[in-house]
């Protein structure tokens, strides 16, 4: 390599990856937490995969919610759709979850079953935001 290619290469800036999009019903794909008690729910509602993070996680009324970023789509950041600290197993997508390992992004999940009022048959686990400002009912 000569002095000009290794410049080049430092220069070199990857193309950004893509959130993969596991397509079919919506659903949670993503649910976890950080080490500052954000929860983090990544989801696919409408074909479309949305990102929010928001605190407090435990309360039930949507004035109370904090909502730290909201993305859709392309806006999502793949490096950072994963919470520093645990994800939920039994809240997340198999599908969804393997293509970010095909990614290399690996997550640490909690041991299973931990998650509060996780039902199985509700497609969203934790709150799911129209537009990045309030909960869906």
């Amino acid at each position: 390599m000569t002095p000009a290619e290794l410049q080049a290469l430092h220069n070199h800036v990857p193309a950004p990856q893509r959130v993969p999009n596991p397509g079919g019903d919506d659903r949670t794909l993503l649910y976890g937490w950080d080490v500052d008690g954000r929860t983090h729910h990544v989801y696919l509602r409408d074909g479309e995969v949305h990102q929010v993070i928001y605190r407090p996680s435990h309360i039930l009324r949507p004035d109370d919610y904090q909502i730290i970023h909201y993305a859709v789509g392309e806006e999502i950041d793949v490096g950072r759709i994963v919470p520093d600290k645990r994800v939920a197993p039994e809240a997340c997508d198999l599908d969804f979850c393997k293509a970010l390992k095909d990614m290399r992004i690996n997550m640490t999940f909690a041991p299973y079953g931990r998650t509060r009022a996780y039902d199985p048959d509700e497609r969203f686990v934790g709150h799911v935001f129209e537009d990045g400002t309030a909960p869906t009912p």
